[in-house]
């Protein structure tokens, strides 16, 4: 007897505002809905190009 398994790839949703982008050092600081800030270097740079805060 050969048994059924499943995998689930679970993603959180997450909303954002961009408060900042600085291109040169290609990052961009994200503020959450709970107020705290955090400062993200995105996988494509070429990405914050295409965004503003």
């Amino acid at each position: 007897m050969k048994l059924q398994t499943e995998s689930i790839d679970i993603q959180p949703i997450v909303n954002v505002t961009i408060t900042a982008i600085e291109k040169k050092a290609k990052t961009a600081t994200l503020k959450g809905e709970d107020g705290k800030s955090v400062t993200v270097t995105p996988r494509d740079p070429k990405n914050l190009d295409k965004r503003r805060c």
